[in-house]
């Protein structure tokens, strides 16, 4: 009898053991793919974020050198530099247009804060609308009647150099932006513990924390997998 049971103990045992380990396992498979998940679709992300940056600033440069070229033969003799010129900031501004939208609304997809969409708008394409139509209007009354006066084409480059200082410093910005996405998808970001990041901190660092002094505010680094599941855990 004693025998008995201490099989059936053990048997309970390990039926148990197993059922508790499989369990355990499964919960740890779930959650090490739903982690390479976040990662993942941070790294995406972070990747299409680099390409929108990499195809504005590739465009903006070649619109404004267009425009540039084009200003610059306007008070010269040559008829047909001018017009290949025209041609050349024409087909430009119409590859720059027909992507315009695309670029609106994927920097607000991927820029949360909206902030960059709105500048390009506001700094940058009201700038290539108001100095696209004075030279323009310059390129046709060349063609129509005498070469523009010196003071416009001057303004013109005034003009351009502006935008250029515009597009240099929103380049500089958004590429600030695209590497703090990066470190935090890559190497995790610094949390200082205040009251809206308790959320943040693992209940083994808010245990920590309670021994720190006052005046040394709490810090640990959470990565985009962390940041994606904002949920208090023991580990």
């Amino acid at each position: 009898m004693v025998i008995l049971q201490t099989v059936i103990g053990a048997l309970v045992t390990f039926v148990f053991v197993t059922l508790l380990g499989n369990w355990v396992l499964q919960n740890w498979q779930q959650r090490s793919w739903l982690n390479q998940q976040r990662f993942l679709g941070k790294q995406t992300e972070y990747n299409a974020l680099k390409d929108l940056f990499e195809e504005i600033v590739s465009l903006a440069g070649r619109r404004i050198t267009r425009m540039r070229r084009l200003q610059r033969v306007l008070r010269g003799g040559d008829d047909e530099l001018v017009k290949a010129r025209l041609e050349e900031y024409d087909k430009i501004q119409t590859e720059w247009n027909d992507r315009l939208n695309s670029f609106y609304v994927r920097l607000r997809f991927y820029a949360a804060d909206y902030e960059m969409a709105d500048r390009l708008e506001k700094q940058i394409q009201n700038k290539f609308v108001s100095i696209g139509s004075r030279l323009e209007q310059a390129v046709k009354h060349r063609q129509e009647g005498p070469r523009p006066a010196s003071h416009v084409v001057t303004e013109l480059d005034n003009n351009l150099n502006d935008l250029y200082r515009i597009i240099i410093v929103y380049t500089r910005d958004m590429l600030r932006y695209i590497e703090d996405i990066k470190k935090e998808t890559y190497f995790g970001v610094e949390v200082k513990l205040k009251i809206n990041t308790l959320e943040l901190f693992p209940t083994r660092q808010l245990f920590v924390a309670l021994f720190k002094p006052r005046i040394q505010t709490h810090r640990i680094i959470r990565t985009a997998i962390d940041l994606g599941e904002p949920k208090r855990s023991c580990d």
